[in-house]
């Protein structure tokens, strides 16, 4: 488990198909936050789960 706006990628060797969900945490809930209006006042410059 990834703590929120954590920077990530993944790579395989073969194609693959992988489906998932998002969990929120009160313990974390202000980096959630901070993270997603981040996100949101980037002006698209951060690639997110949704935009590739």
């Amino acid at each position: 488990i990834m703590r929120p706006a954590t920077p990530h990628y993944v790579m395989t060797v073969e194609d693959f198909l992988c489906f998932g969900s998002h969990c929120y945490s009160s313990q974390t809930l202000t980096q959630t936050a901070l993270g997603i209006y981040h996100t949101l006042t980037t002006g698209g410059l951060i690639q997110t789960n949704t935009s590739h």
